[in-house]
């Protein structure tokens, strides 16, 4: 280490205490990063535990969302893993929680059923989902470790990380209280652009910060440097004052400088050379001297340069057409010669100034580059759609262009996100009448997709002509089926399914993957909605198969088939189910994904309960309905979807293990859900279970009044029996036979008996509603007598342990997270 470096350690040491925020300024080459790193490695040789971010700004990623924390969090988690224990953990947790009431009033009180954002939640204080990963990413890393964080070029950080950042340091002593004892150390580049000065400005506004700068370098710690840089042979005094004057103080330029001479004895140069262009000479001759495999060298890095300061190697792999033996080759020899540093998984360019020298060479054949660089996103990123949007524009592209500015666009509307990056796609389309016309259609509909305005949505779908990109109308047919899947119309769901059926293989949408997982997870769900289980089961297995391709170099694969799993429980009978939501829980569990994904978690367990229900393991169910009461309470900063879904699941859960009284259930769900219609199936399947807890209290005619008017307004269709009729005729005939109208409660239980045909659990549902005849024909149902377990009692074994469910004499819904992705 310089003296000069030296120096400025020890005026931080001096102040590290006063402050939280430490900017350090200086030029290009002084020894900045350098410095950086020799910061982060004292720091966590003070604590193993301590975790230190270093986040790095690139000159060339300036228009890369995030692109630093996301560098920054790219192989941090699998050091930090952590196995958990479910069952110890669940046994430790039952002793502590408070009781089902409590718990829903919590519910209300940190507003878990509201739909607006409220300040309390992570999701009211960040812009999008993907500032949400990051930062859930950092707090897992972060809590109850010290931690550090150091920025270095700050000055090319990209807008989104700026952003990011400045809402890191403001709420980092209240919502982010995991970094509130956080040092915050920004490298600036005093020489270059200083396009986030005013970002600087309101730092120093807001907060106390200390303030270094690098010093000029002088002869005397240029002499420093040589031998810092182990220069072996006599340097001519003349010679040394013409490196110190050329260099401009460039550490990096005088290593190469020294590497040379050391190498050869003697260093050429034109007096007015910059330093870009001596360093450039050197390298070009050092790569010379290598023959063909410098030939190699070179083409690597300039593809390399395209990518960032940093690249993982498999994405080289993939621009180069190489194997993974001679990319390794030739990246350990560029390690050799200085050009770069490499760990297993990615390398790195030793210098910005060397990679931008790459850069440079490239520039002329920039759309070659670029086009081949759109190809490797497009396969290894495939929802990174404004990054591809830039490879296209710069590769000449203008049809593609237009494409991925409005996916890019698409996807901002579906996850409720407003990028101001985007703005450029956002002004690119609006150039071109058709896309213009197509985005603004696509965003009103959303608009009102989420405001569950679902026929306004089939209204504005139909101005979308077909003449559009396949890519664009399938995203218009793919928003059209999930509005078709939400009414109670049986020949609507059948049409959701059919507008999905074109786009069965990936080559219909121009492979374009993660446009084609969305679209088949959707189709999926609707087919078994429908009873073709068949077709399902066609589409998981295609699915398992693309996810599986991605695992070697997709750190994402491995997430989607745990969702997978957790979406096709609806396709397996419930004993297989139980074991792939098994290996679901224990993915999200014990990767300690439920602090990086928390809504996967929730959505897991939620799952998992319901399984564990149908197959009749009550017990274990109740348990896992507390582990997942005990989460949410220790996460009420997340924004849950569909809260009632969990409720139902979770009430159910306790009832039928004996945790909570059928009247404290009964009323919860007056409280929470009420007893008004509403035209959707999740609706209907918990005012059925609102109707059940009525009879089980001998209300008959509340439970009568909600079944009747649900069977009045629900047009039941005899091809193709859904769950929700089966439950509401089902719970009807029950009702019907209470108030002694028992010949229409056989009617019913015929009605529904000849149309169950493929209905999920058909055989359970068919010997449940024979012996319910039976009951009727005996006049089992009286008045005040409880029947909950007379069925079970008549007939307490059949097929399987599920029989404990599905033989019970009331029919229960449980409700499913089938298409939250």
């Amino acid at each position: 280490m310089l003296t000069i470096q030296k120096n400025i350690i020890d005026e931080l040491n001096a102040e590290w205490n006063d402050s939280e925020i430490h900017i350090i300024y200086g030029k290009s080459g002084c020894g900045k990063s350098y410095l950086a790193q020799e910061i982060i490695a004292q720091f966590q040789a003070e604590q193993s535990k301590n975790i230190a971010f270093y986040l790095q700004g690139d000159s060339l990623c300036e228009n890369r969302e995030y692109y630093a924390f996301k560098e920054c969090l790219s192989d941090k988690l699998d050091k930090y893993y952590k196995k958990i224990d479910n069952k110890k953990l669940t046994s430790n947790i039952i002793k502590e929680i408070p009781t089902a009431g409590e718990f829903l009033n919590f519910l209300y009180e940190n507003a878990m059923f509201a739909k607006d954002k409220k300040q309390e939640q992570l999701s009211y204080i960040l812009d999008n989902s993907t500032e949400m990963d990051i930062i859930l990413k950092m707090r897992f890393l972060a809590q109850s470790r010290k931690s550090l964080v150091v920025v270095d070029n700050f000055q090319y950080l990209d807008i989104k990380s700026i952003e990011l950042l400045n809402i890191i340091l403001e709420f980092r002593k209240s919502s982010f209280a995991f970094f509130k004892d956080t040092i915050f150390l920004l490298f600036i580049t005093t020489d270059e652009s200083q396009t986030q000065e005013s970002f600087i400005n309101k730092i120093l506004k807001r907060e106390k910060a200390n303030k270094y700068y690098f010093p000029d370098m002088e002869y005397s710690d240029f002499l420093e440097a040589l031998n810092e840089f182990d220069n072996k042979k006599d340097i001519d005094e003349h010679i040394k004052k013409i490196i110190y004057k050329l260099s401009s103080g460039h550490l990096e330029v005088i290593k190469n400088i020294v590497k040379k001479i050391n190498s050869s004895g003697d260093f050429t140069y034109n007096e007015g050379d910059s330093k870009e262009k001596i360093l450039d000479s050197l390298i070009k001759e050092r790569l010379q001297g290598l023959g063909d495999v410098g030939k190699q060298i070179s083409e690597l890095l300039k593809y390399a340069s395209f990518i960032g300061l940093s690249f993982p190697k498999y994405e080289v792999e993939r621009l180069i057409e190489c194997s993974h033996i001679e990319l390794s080759n030739l990246i350990d020899k560029s390690d050799e010669i200085c050009l770069t540093t490499s760990d297993k998984k990615n390398a790195h360019f030793t210098h910005d100034l060397i990679r931008m020298i790459f850069a440079f060479r490239a520039k002329k054949d920039k759309a070659i580059y670029s086009s081949k660089m759109a190809v490797c996103v497009k396969e290894l990123y495939p929802s990174e759609y404004y990054q591809r949007m830039e490879y296209e524009l710069n590769s000449g592209n203008d049809r593609n262009s237009y494409i991925m500015a409005s996916l890019a666009l698409l996807q901002d509307f579906r996850l409720r996100e407003k990028n101001i990056s985007h703005n450029s796609a956002r002004s690119f389309t609006s150039i071109n009448p058709l896309y213009n016309s197509y985005i603004e259609v696509m965003e009103k509909a959303f608009e009102k997709y989420y405001t569950q305005k679902y026929f306004d949505v089939i209204k504005i779908l139909e101005k979308i002509e077909p003449i559009l990109p396949v890519e664009l109308l399938a995203e218009k047919d793919l928003l059209l089926s999930l509005v078709l899947t939400k009414t109670l119309n049986q020949m609507d769901r059948i049409k959701a399914l059919e507008i999905l059926k074109p786009y069965r293989l990936i080559s219909s949408v121009n492979n374009e993957f993660d446009l084609w997982l969305r679209i088949m997870m959707t189709y999926m769900t609707s087919s078994i909605h429908l009873g073709q289980r068949n077709e399902a089961l066609h589409i998981e297995k295609e699915l398992y198969i693309q996810l599986s391709s991605k695992l070697g170099y997709d750190d994402n694969a491995i997430k989607y088939i745990n969702i997978l799993r957790r979406r096709s429980n609806a396709i397996h009978d419930c004993n297989i189910s139980k074991e792939y939501m098994r290996s679901s829980v224990d993915y999200f569990a014990n990767m300690n994904c439920k602090e990086i994904y928390p809504v996967q978690y929730f959505l897991c367990l939620n799952n998992y309960i319901g399984v564990l229900c149908q197959c009749g393991d009550f017990g274990e169910a109740g348990e896992y309905a507390i582990l997942l009461q005990h989460f949410i309470m220790h996460h009420r900063d997340i924004q849950y979807p569909r809260m009632e879904i969990f409720v139902n699941n979770y009430l159910l859960a306790l009832l039928f293990s004996n945790k909570i009284s059928t009247e404290k259930c009964l009323e919860i769900y007056n409280n929470t859900f009420g007893d008004n219609l509403r035209d959707n199936a999740d609706q209907v399947f918990l005012l059925c279970n609102l109707s059940v807890l009525y009879m089980r209290m001998h209300k008959y005619e509340s439970a009568y009044k909600i079944l009747d008017n649900l069977y009045n307004n629900i047009n039941f269709n005899n091809d193709n029996e859904a769950m929700y009729a089966i439950s509401i005729r089902i719970n009807l005939a029950i009702a019907l036979a209470y108030i002694s109208q028992t010949d229409k409660a056989k009617n019913i239980l015929n009605d529904c008996l000849e149309n169950l045909q493929s209905a999920n659990y058909k055989i359970y549902i068919e010997q449940k509603i024979l012996l319910l005849i039976e009951f009727i024909d005996k006049n089992s149902f009286q008045e005040h007598i409880d029947v909950e377990d007379s069925l079970f009692n008549e007939c307490s074994f059949y097929q399987d342990n599920s029989w404990k469910f599905f033989g019970k004499t009331f029919h229960y819904s449980l409700l499913f997270y089938w298409s939250d992705l």
